[in-house]
């Protein structure tokens, strides 16, 4: 992660990969979340931040803001996952990418029943699968037309 997130009308869609925000957000979670332009933070809030430092260096983290901390000036936000858990490192609001505004519906499940071997093939073979049956019908039924044409043909030829 280089830190940028593609948005679409100031809005992010985040696949949710770690159960540190179960049973709120299961893992395969898509969700949606508005783009951080510097309003105001409060505590229990879900947001989704770029790690600076120790295991989440890099990466988005989706979790809950649990409290403010102002150090030499600086404020801080102390986030953590609601599954328990150490509290992440400290993070400032330029750390901050987006606000979580709701878990989708239905892209969720539908992408946790791609990444399984039988929803991968019940979602994408399957329906290769019955295209590629219908256009070797419809040949079939091609080739069988052109040839009672040539037979139709012959015959005429013959009389």
């Amino acid at each position: 992660v280089n830190g940028q997130t593609p948005s679409l009308f100031s809005y992010n869609l985040y696949v949710i990969v770690s159960p540190s925000m179960e049973p709120e957000l299961m893992v395969g979670d898509v969700i949606v979340s508005k783009v951080y332009k510097g309003e105001e933070l409060k505590e229990g809030q879900i947001i989704t931040y770029l790690g600076r430092e120790g295991d989440v260096a890099g990466k988005l983290i989706t979790h809950e803001i649990v409290r403010f901390e102002t150090i030499d000036g600086v404020e801080y936000i102390v986030t953590q996952g609601i599954n328990g858990g150490s509290e992440d490192p400290k993070i400032v609001k330029s750390d901050v990418r987006s606000i979580l505004k709701y878990k989708t519906k239905v892209i969720g499940p539908i992408y946790r029943l791609v990444n399984t071997p039988i929803g991968f093939m019940i979602l994408i073979i399957l329906p290769i699968g019955c295209i590629v049956i219908s256009e070797v019908r419809n040949l079939t039924k091609e080739i069988k037309q052109l040839k009672e044409e040539e037979k139709k043909e012959k015959e005429l030829k013959k009389e």
